[in-house]
């Protein structure tokens, strides 16, 4: 019997159900994330978001890259608020031989 391929992304900041995040223009705040994938031949992990808005500070690539079979990772980025926005999203994206992962959250950036 085949092993079952399996994709998993599981944020670990900000945490789940705080909410929307709020930071002021030129504050940061870490967005990060453990990937788990069994039975890939690869996994790539992304961030996306509005970079009239935000910035990603850490320099990371983006996305990450991971050769399977297995990965067990966490993933880490720091993103600084750019530009006053009532509210933004930001999404970070598994995939794994064509099985997708997304977590979303709300950012609002203030003066």
């Amino acid at each position: 019997m085949a092993s079952k391929r399996l994709v998993e992304l599981k944020r670990t900041a900000p945490l789940l159900g705080v909410g929307k995040v709020r930071v002021r223009v030129g504050e940061s705040f870490p967005v990060t994330a453990n990937v788990l994938a069994d039975n890939v031949d690869s996994c790539a992990v992304s961030l996306g978001f509005d970079d009239l808005a935000l910035e990603e500070i850490t320099r990371n690539p983006n996305p990450l890259m991971f050769l399977g079979p297995s990965v067990r990772d966490e993933v880490q980025w720091e993103l600084r608020g750019k530009k006053a926005i009532r509210e933004t999203s930001v999404r970070i994206n598994a995939v794994g031989n064509g099985l997708p992962q997304l977590s979303e959250f709300a950012v609002e950036v203030t003066r």
